[in-house]
């Protein structure tokens, strides 16, 4: 399974980790999932660049990015 991450910003200016890990469905096709790095899992908002907590509570949106999102070539890779 490959894993990128992502240099976030919080709601609050805190900075954060977003990870994007491919998961294999039960029909057998691959999704992207979203979470934290500490695991908190996230979506995203409809908004480029932009995800949230699964509550809607919180917003985070991708450091040095306005169009593009994890998944997607770009030089916010942490790789």
């Amino acid at each position: 399974m490959e894993i990128e991450k992502y240099e976030a910003i919080g709601q609050r200016g805190e900075a954060c980790i977003i990870v994007l890990r491919n998961v294999t469905l039960p029909n057998g096709q691959t999704a992207p999932a979203y979470s934290l790095a500490t695991g908190e899992r996230l979506r995203p908002t409809g908004v480029d660049g932009e995800f949230e907590t699964l509550s809607g509570s919180r917003t985070f949106r991708l450091r040095g990015k306005t169009a593009e999102r994890p998944g997607e070539a770009g030089p916010s890779s942490l790789d």
